[in-house]
């Protein structure tokens, strides 16, 4: 049940809920390597993650209902939000997958997704103390995908 919080706790926040729930259960002396602990953790992630097309299903529809031109009529198709999250993707899945040898090899290291959780908040904290802050009259709250 507590690592079931934890991630449901973590998926929807801008943290490594992986890296969450797998501290978690060192914590807890929980085996990694237990073949029922990984299926557990798969499960209960798998859960997660197939929640969110359900939870933001009509934006997704939005998303893809308005390419080329976007829900103002502003965008071209290689400015549209599809296309710069396809950019995106393409820019961490190549990475990704030419490093899945050094990836796989240092995945489970508690040592690293601890620090990666500590440098990643730093960061984090860092560029919401610069650009973070509302100025008198201004409204930084996003409405539209395409303001991001």
């Amino acid at each position: 049940m507590v690592l079931g919080v934890v991630e449901g706790l973590t998926e929807f926040l801008p943290v490594s809920s992986t890296a969450h729930l797998r501290i978690s259960e060192s914590l807890l002396g929980i085996d990694l390597s237990n073949g029922y602990w990984k299926m557990y953790s798969i499960v209960i992630q798998l859960g997660a993650i197939l929640c969110l097309p359900i939870y933001f299903r009509s934006r997704i529809a939005k998303f893809f209902g308005t390419f080329p031109h976007g829900e103002r009529g502003d965008r071209t198709p290689w400015t549209h939000p599809l296309t710069l999250v396809l950019v995106a993707f393409l820019c961490t899945a190549i990475p990704a997958f030419l490093l899945t040898r050094i990836i796989g090899k240092h995945l489970e290291s508690l040592i690293i997704m601890g620090s990666s959780l500590l440098v990643g908040g730093i960061v984090m904290w860092a560029v919401d103390a610069r650009f973070g802050a509302v100025k008198p009259g201004e409204n930084f709250r996003t409405e539209h995908v395409e303001q991001l």
